[in-house]
């Protein structure tokens, strides 16, 4: 119920309310536990699956006026098959829900907790929910988990009979991984012209990477070899202030980074995707060490008290799972860069390696800049990482911000540069140009920031097509920092993939993938870069390990589809399209339409029939824009005319996908034509 609507009288619930006192709807499939700060999202929620025909129950809406409003929740919850929980700080300090998830969990009723914060759990909540099923609403919203939602609660009511038998049987099977407690759910974005789940290249490592790293025992990688392995756990939060988490994520990354550039040769780091996967996670230092074949683990814990700081890090070895070296800092907030230096030298001691010299050379700290604008930069780096339309731009505002209060504050220069670049899926013309300035002027103030280079390099690289500057700035990346897992996958994707250059592409994939083993969107890559390397068998192969490993990952269904539609396997291609929409949360209706209409289409008229069908449904939100590129269709058909005219529009637009017009198969059938030789050429992409 809603805290902000609460009962009568003291509040407390009678164990057994007469059934008279109120008749809720003649039979509920979810109860509804919110806080009334949460009203918004519980709505939200409620509108949702009531519109795909589960049955809600939520206070006040459903209390009988006149009627005694704890035994109408309490009747409610006895006839409610399964408990959602929208839980944040406010349902944790609210004693009407901790009643409603008590009295559920009494019944043996399911809750399936739907959290919009990292307020940690009260002793109790961790108690009753142990056993839960856990989505993320922070990142995406509503929208973003409505799929998963969904399957969690048809695992748990009666939901076939309240749908269309008809649509139920027909939908394909989609295997899923065990849901834990640390699940996330992933949020759905969209583009005008590309396709919403290509998009998805640009969305958030971290949190797509703990939706799946956390679901099933994974297989150790294997060792990089010559190098001694360190993984940078997540540091805690013991702040008791929820708001502080990016402070704790924030200084995880900076440790990654730093520690990145101890001695490249012979200490790697992995990075912070898979490192960030292991974010409140129950697995022990072996499990850990095994699956990301580390040699070392470091722990941290952050508590911040107004502008003092104290960071306590402990490196473990996962041969023995013994710790070799513990410490705490104590710094005011601004001394937390200097922080990183003592740091790596302290850990470089512990894992006997030598300090590179560049990195040995460099001061405590080459600049300290102004508290205020600190907090602002780490503000920026946690909605960074979320990889959203809404969260980019706000991170880009936070790092305008910091940069306003610091002028001389390199990194949060480099860090808007890499915002813009992740929001040039969105928005390429404006957001290219915007991406280059911020990283010019990050590097006339600091020219040893890899992660500016980066930028840089993609911004020359698919904005001016000035494939030499691009070349000069993704070495110096990867020279400052080997160990950038980032900037080995744009050197690859941006850079070697589209000049098919595709067995030197291979290899800078698999060293990304050695650095960040648990990313599905690298994992991904890989299929893809194998794919346009025309290495069909091995990109088969790939999308397969990915899916193994990630089944509900809906970009790898994509592009597997991309490859079946390519050995003409339409079969297969048609299921993998279904499966990506339904992943991604479309109308089970809409979708199970769509496919028979693509089946009978190839039926009648084999691979035409399939492509003039996709044709048909190129308009925003269909079907044929969430899967293809639109100039993909259009050769595919054979229809020279609008391929080259839609290349065109999309070459001036800068769109993504016509980079790889050199190296993708679906145009071999316009490479006589001049028109696309002199597209091509001026893409700088000729020999």
């Amino acid at each position: 119920m809603s805290e902000g609507s609460s009962a009568p009288g003291d509040g407390r619930l009678s164990a057994d309310p007469p059934a008279a006192t109120q008749v809720p709807k003649p039979s509920i499939d979810i109860f509804v536990s919110y806080a009334s700060h949460d009203t918004t999202v519980a709505n939200a929620i409620v509108e949702t699956l009531e519109r795909i025909g589960i049955r809600c129950w939520i206070a006040p809406r459903d209390v009988t006026p006149g009627s005694h409003y704890a035994d109408g929740i309490m009747l409610a919850i006895s006839r409610a098959k399964a408990l959602v929980l929208i839980l944040s700080a406010s349902a944790l300090a609210s004693k009407h829900v901790g009643k409603e998830v008590e009295r559920v969990s009494s019944k043996g009723r399911p809750i399936i907790v739907l959290r919009t914060d990292a307020a940690p759990l009260t002793p109790a909540f961790e108690y009753f929910l142990s056993e839960s099923q856990w989505m993320d609403v922070r990142v995406g919203g509503v929208a973003a988990i409505t799929a998963k939602l969904v399957e969690a609660i048809q695992l748990h009511i009666d939901f076939a009979a309240a749908a269309e038998p008809s649509v139920q049987a027909s939908l394909p099977a989609i295997h899923r991984a065990p849901i834990t407690p640390r699940v996330r759910s992933l949020v759905a974005v969209s583009a005008v012209v590309l396709s919403s789940a290509l998009a998805y290249f640009f969305v958030d490592w971290l949190w797509i990477a703990k939706h799946f790293a956390a679901q099933k025992p994974i297989a150790a990688i294997q060792p990089a070899s010559g190098r001694v392995m360190l993984a940078v756990l997540p540091f805690q939060n013991l702040s008791n202030d929820p708001e502080q988490e990016y402070l704790s994520d924030g200084l995880t990354e900076e440790t990654i980074a730093d520690l990145g550039e101890l001695n490249p040769q012979r200490l790697g780091v992995i990075a912070r995707t898979s490192a960030m996967a292991y974010k409140h996670t129950n697995k022990t230092v072996a499990t850990i060490g095994h699956e990301l074949n580390a040699d070392y683990l470091l722990e941290g814990s952050v508590r911040r008290e107004g502008q003092s700081v104290r960071v306590t890090a402990q490196l473990i070895r996962v041969s023995d799972q013994s710790p070799l070296w513990t410490h705490n800092y104590d710094r005011e907030f601004t001394g937390l860069l200097a922080m990183h230096k003592e740091l790596g030298g302290a850990i470089a001691q512990q894992v006997r390696v030598n300090l590179a010299p560049n990195y040995a050379n460099q001061p405590a700290a080459k600049y300290v800049p102004n508290a205020e604008a600190y907090e602002l930069y780490l503000q920026g780096l946690f909605y960074l990482n979320m990889r959203t339309a809404d969260a980019i731009r706000k991170s880009i505002e936070y790092f305008k911000r910091s940069t306003d209060k610091d002028t001389g504050f390199a990194l949060a220069y480099a860090g808007q540069a890499s915002a813009y670049i992740s929001y040039t899926v969105f928005s390429p013309q404006e957001s290219y140009p915007k991406a280059a300035a911020a990283a010019l002027r990050a590097l006339d103030l600091d020219d040893g920031l890899a992660e500016a280079h980066a930028a840089l390099g993609a911004e020359k690289a698919l904005f001016e097509f000035d494939w030499a500057a691009a070349k000069t700035q993704l070495n110096r990346a990867i020279e400052l920092n080997p160990n950038s897992a980032y900037a080995h996958f744009i050197f690859s994707l941006y850079y070697l993939t589209p000049r098919a250059q595709s067995q030197q592409s291979i290899l800078e994939m698999k060293k990304v993938l050695k650095l960040d083993p648990l990313s599905p969107i690298y994992n991904t890559v890989l299929g893809l870069t194998y794919y346009f390397a025309r290495q069909y068998d091995q990109a088969l192969e790939q999308y397969g390990k990915t899916l193994n490993l990630y089944p509900d990952f809906f970009i790898a269904h994509a592009q597997l589809a991309w490859l079946y539609a390519q050995l003409g396997d339409f079969p297969n291609a048609i299921t993998e399209i279904t499966k990506t929409r339904l992943l991604e949360g479309g109308s089970a209706q809409k979708v199970v339409a769509d496919e028979s209409a693509l089946r009978k289409a190839f039926t009648n008229r084999g691979a035409e029939g399939f492509w003039q069908a996709v044709r048909g449904a190129i308009q925003p939100g269909n079907f044929a824009v969430e899967v293809f590129f639109a100039p993909q269709i259009f050769a595919r058909l054979g229809d020279t005319d609008m391929a080259l005219d839609t290349l065109q529009r999309s070459y001036e637009q800068r769109v993504f996908f016509v980079s790889f017009i050199k190296v993708d198969p679906a145009y071999d059938s316009l490479r006589s034509d001049p028109r696309f030789a002199n597209l091509v050429q001026r893409m700088g992409l000729v020999p």
